[in-house]
């Protein structure tokens, strides 16, 4: 395959990649996204096509890959594109994936007001690999395709569906599957005390202020009991604890 070569950081497709990178309304618009690293890359190949490959190493297996277009850039370059100070030698830009359906309702995830993309990319990893059916976010939640939250996810970000909600239609998808809703809440009940149903969600909020009012406002709230003098779990730990639990 016919490798072209960047070697300047003006160049319009750098420019391209760093923008769908750093501004979640351009990603929109283009319905673009860029993906770094190689194992990433490799299994998003198997489903999405990868519209430019950036590789900053000379690689033989573009056979597995088959991008529409491969360039060959410099190390200041990769590090440009992927905003990491020691990148992998790949980066991809890809479409943006289609919303999916809940084929499954029975384990559901909302996340309110989550803003830091790191603790979503690792909760969203949490809900994949622990067979969570699907997330709901609320439009204040960080984009779950900033770039630090798909390192987290480690590419969960395209495996389970994702769909962003106003308040009225969590309310509606609640009453419409007749969920049992569970609010994480440090003011909450012990988790391990309460018998829970399915189909259900649960409900995590913000890491600064926990739950908004209009999460309180859904159902049970149970906590994690914690040594009194610990202070309290990240959000990201506090959702494995109890995905884990709930899932069970």
């Amino acid at each position: 395959m016919l490798t072209k070569e960047i070697k300047s950081l003006q160049h319009p497709l750098i420019k391209h990649a760093v923008k769908l990178r750093e501004n979640h309304q351009y990603r929109i618009e283009q319905n673009l996204v860029v993906v770094a690293g190689k194992k990433l890359v490799f299994d998003l190949a198997k489903k999405e096509e990868i519209l430019q490959l950036f590789i900053s190493e000379d690689f033989s297996y573009f056979d597995q890959i088959k991008p529409k277009e491969v360039y060959f850039v410099t190390p200041e370059i990769m590090k440009k594109i992927t905003n990491l100070q020691n990148p992998e030698p790949i980066a991809a830009v890809v479409p943006l994936p289609q919303t999916q359906k809940f084929i499954k309702k029975e384990h559901i995830l909302l996340l309110d007001h989550i803003s830091d993309p790191g603790n979503l990319g690792t909760i969203i990893r949490s809900a994949y690999a622990l067979k969570w059916d699907g997330i709901i976010l609320t439009k204040e939640t960080v984009d779950p395709f900033n770039d630090k939250a798909i390192r987290s996810a480690m590419g969960a970000t395209f495996n389970i569906p994702l769909k962003i909600m106003e308040d009225t239609e969590i309310k509606d998808f609640i009453e419409k599957h007749k969920m049992a809703v569970y609010i994480a809440d440090i003011d909450g009940e012990n988790f391990e005390s309460q018998k829970y149903k399915t189909p259900m969600l649960l409900a995590l909020g913000s890491e600064s202020f926990g739950p908004s009012t209009f999460m309180k406002n859904l159902g049970v709230k149970i906590t994690i009991p914690m040594h009194e003098m610990a202070d309290s779990l990240n959000v990201a730990t506090s959702s494995a604890i109890l995905l884990y639990f709930l899932r069970k």
